[in-house]
């Protein structure tokens, strides 16, 4: 015991006197990092400092000059780099004071050469905005550059001393190293030393204790035991012993912690929620759990012994593969059938043969029920619970593949209820909803029971109709459908009339696959709707000449539209009491190079159909403004242009932002433009109509109203919006004064629109007996043929000059 405290109290000094030297070098390191190196940081802030405030005089003197500033904005720069040389002086004075104990006298004297600078520095920048004598301020700069070097002498001076204690602070700390270096060695070779001795002392005390262990474990192995085994010694080596010992006694205790763990197994299949069944190796079912019971319906003991197959069937798989969720119907004690997914494990194999099976089976009926509740989705429409498009077209090649051999017809009829979007939008979506219910049950009504009602979407209908004789079979069921749709739809409180367009297409003359039937009873469908809608049409061959003739028409209308093959052509508006020109209206026009002159009727529907409406508009909004501004600047004024806005250039077109920017380009005044509207586009969004009529109504822009009487609203909903004119419909222009209902409708229209203080123009005037009684009326301004049809700019710039001369545009100039 002696020895091992002296051995102690030898490491334990070596140990010592390796901490003290090692605590001299970290002393050494945290002197550096935490006061040599930052002083040094604050002297080179505070020499950048000093530049910075050196050299704001001529700066500043140069700001004057440029005249970027003034004598106070100079003042306050030369005063805030001052601030920042006496903010870093600060930081290193703090800094000196905490590492030498007080502030070192040099930064009293940079404090001092600091004030001189800045002293001399006003005083430069004083002599130079005096305009004093040159030699005062060739004087005045020399002792500037006096006191500058003054100042970086005593910074040069304080980091001379900062270096000087950096290098003694290096020094030390080297020293220190050395120290610490002979320290380590001294205490490794002494802690070798003591590792040899102890190990041999050791490896004596260790090596017996184990012999006998040794001999102890071999005679276990043999099935002898002895009894507990001793060691002879203490320490480790004697807890090993114990362990030894233990470990033996818990051994014979295994026989109670295996029953223990059998029960705790069947514990766990008992809880099992998924119906287990093991069987031997011929499939004779040896166990069961309570799920598989509860499953099935039987009794847990009438399971028992029961060939696997009785319950689950054959499963066509091999004995050896391991089988993995396979769907089988399992029949109950009942009778009944439940789906089940079963997976087979086998079970303590021999060789390649094994001894017994693990069934597991789980009961997938909720599973099943939401498969068949996502396939019904997937082929229903959700809104009426008919077949969708995906339905539809399954059963129709079904209803195909069977027609020839009963050399039978097969049907198929396409409907689009018409107007139905004016319902939509003016009722609101859930009167739509139900109006698409209401038609969904009647169609439904009018068909056999083989037959398929099938919704596509929005407001489009497929009805197919399998096993008839011959083609009329579906002539008289489209008759019968007519019918029903005849009759009123209550819908929200509300008795709506709906009609419905439809086309049909008949196997085998029409087409002999359902890609062709489909497509010739659209075909159809548009050809119905064509024809005033409310009707239905047979798709004939004739048909698609008609239809490539319109894809002929949208090709040509977009090579145009590349080629910029289109002219705006001016129509006069006159005023009633005058007949001098105030106006005039752009008329779009395409002149086809084999066609001739193709009818805007035909063309502009097209272009808002494929898009190309917006970018035209604005196209023609941009030329017809460049023109009239040239009629402007030829003295041609005053003169508005009225330009026709179409529906999708004013919901998706940025309409506003169009505007501006075109009057920005052009130059022409906002108050010669007239954007012409129709009831239909502001009715559509109220709230967007609004804003936008709101936002060109404050630049300046007139607004009128194109085709008033034809629509769906009223002069009382269009005092919501900051309109200034309406036009009069030229179909009730056309038979005043002759037809009475037609002149009342005019004359209401022209006394309520006064009243709400806009300018009423009629359009269509072609007679004298109409110009009579629309000035008779107070019409304010007549616009048609009486006075000119549409011309090219060039005859425009003749009537103008003509009406600016004579002073009044006669008939038919």
């Amino acid at each position: 015991m002696l020895g091992h405290a002296l051995l102690l109290c030898v490491v334990g000094a070596g140990a010592l006197y390796a901490y003290y030297t090692t605590d001299k070098v970290r002393a050494a390191f945290r002197q550096t990092t935490e006061q040599t190196l930052p002083l040094m940081e604050r002297l080179n802030l505070l020499r950048l400092a000093s530049v910075r405030l050196a050299a704001r005089a001529h700066d500043d003197l140069m700001m004057l000059r440029s005249a970027e500033g003034t004598v106070t904005s100079v003042a306050d720069m030369l005063a805030a780099q001052r601030q920042a040389f006496e903010s870093a002086l600060s930081d290193y004075k703090s800094l000196a004071a905490e590492a030498a104990g007080t502030v070192p006298p040099v930064a009293d004297r940079i404090e001092e050469s600091g004030t001189l600078v800045y002293h001399g520095a006003t005083e430069v920048i004083s002599l130079k905005l005096a305009e004093a004598r040159p030699a005062e301020i060739l004087n005045a700069e020399e002792q500037l550059a006096a006191l500058e070097t003054a100042l970086f002498a005593r910074i040069d001076e304080a980091a001379t001393q900062a270096s000087r204690d950096l290098h003694q602070v290096e020094w030390r700390a080297r020293e220190a190293l050395q120290d610490s270096h002979e320290a380590l060695i001294f205490t490794a070779l002494l802690l070798g030393s003591v590792a040899l001795l102890i190990g041999g002392l050791m490896a004596r005390s260790i090596v017996r204790p184990i012999a006998r262990l040794r001999e102890a474990t071999r005679h276990i192995a043999d099935g002898r035991w002895d009894g507990p085994v001793d060691l002879g010694c203490v320490g480790e080596l004697a807890e090993l012993g114990e362990s030894f010992n233990t470990m033996v006694t818990r051994l014979q205790k295994t026989t109670g912690t295996l029953i223990t763990t059998k029960e705790f197994l069947d514990d766990i299949i008992a809880s099992m929620t998924d119906a287990m069944m093991v069987t031997d190796a011929r499939g004779i079912i040896r166990r069961t759990n309570p799920a598989a019971s509860a499953m099935l319906g039987y009794p847990q003991n009438e399971l028992f012994g029961k060939p696997v197959q009785s319950v689950i069937g054959d499963v066509e798989v091999p004995d050896s593969v391991l089988l993995r969720d396979h769907e089988v119907l399992v029949r109950t004690l009942e009778g009944n059938f439940i789906p089940v997914s079963v997976s087979r494990a086998p079970l303590r194999r021999r060789g390649k043969r094994a001894t017994g099976y693990l069934y597991l089976l789980r009961d997938i009926s909720q599973r099943k029920e939401s498969e068949e509740n996502l396939l019904y989705i997937a082929t229903h429409d959700l809104l009426t619970g008919l077949p969708n498009r995906t339905l539809f077209t399954d059963r129709l090649q079904q209803g195909l593949s069977r027609a020839p051999w009963h050399q039978r017809h097969v049907a198929v009829l396409l409907l689009d209820l018409d107007r139905f979007k004016m319902i939509n939008d003016t009722f609101g979506h859930e009167a739509g909803d139900q109006l698409i219910q209401e038609v969904s049950q009647r169609l439904s009504q009018k068909v056999r029971g083989g037959d398929t009602v099938a919704r596509f979407g929005g407001d489009e209908f497929a009805l197919l109709f399998t096993d008839l004789a011959d083609r009329n079979d579906a002539i008289k069921v489209t008759h019968k459908l007519i019918e029903a749709l005849s009759t009123p739809f209550a819908v929200g409180g509300r008795e709506l009339v709906v009609t419905g367009s439809m086309g049909i297409s008949v196997f085998p003359d029409d087409g002999a696959d359902a890609i062709a039937l489909l497509r010739n009873a659209d075909t159809a469908l548009y050809q119905a709707k064509d024809q005033g809608k409310n009707t239905y049409r047979c798709y004939s061959p004739s048909m698609n000449a008609r239809v490539a003739e319109g894809l002929d028409l949208e090709i040509a209308l977009r090579q145009a539209w590349e080629q910029r093959d289109f002219q705006l052509h001016y129509q006069p508006q006159v005023d009633a009491l005058t007949h001098r020109i105030v106006g005039i209206e752009a008329l779009l026009r395409w002149q086809h190079p084999e066609k001739g002159a193709v009818s805007p009727m035909s063309f502009i529907p097209l272009a808002e159909e494929t898009g190309l409406i917006v970018p035209l508009s604005n196209w023609v909004l941009e030329t017809a403004c460049r023109e009239t501004k040239r009629w402007l600047d030829a003295g041609h004024g005053p003169l508005r242009v009225a330009v026709n806005v179409s529906h999708r250039q004013f919901h998706h077109g940025d309409l506003v932002n169009t505007v501006e920017r075109i009057l920005a380009d052009t130059g022409l005044p906002p108050t010669a433009l007239e954007l012409e509207l129709t009831e239909g586009i502001i009715m559509h969004d109220v709230s967007l109509a609004v804003d936008t009529l709101t936002a060109l109504k404050a630049m300046g822009v007139t607004l009128a109203i194109d085709d008033f009487g034809t629509g769906y609203s009223s002069l009382s909903h269009l005092k919501r919006f900051p309109l200034d004119a309406v036009k009069v419909d030229r179909s009730f222009v056309r038979d005043i004064p002759d037809d009475q209902e037609d002149s009342a409708i005019t004359v209401a229209i022209i006394a309520m629109a006064h009243t709400l203080r806009l300018t009423v123009v009629a359009e269509g005037v072609e007679e004298q007996a109409q110009l009579d009684f629309l000035r008779n009326h107070q019409c304010d301004i007549i616009q048609g043929y009486y006075f000119s049809k549409p011309l090219p700019h060039a005859a425009v710039s003749e009537m103008l000059i003509r009406s600016h001369a004579g002073g009044a545009v006669s008939q038919a100039m």
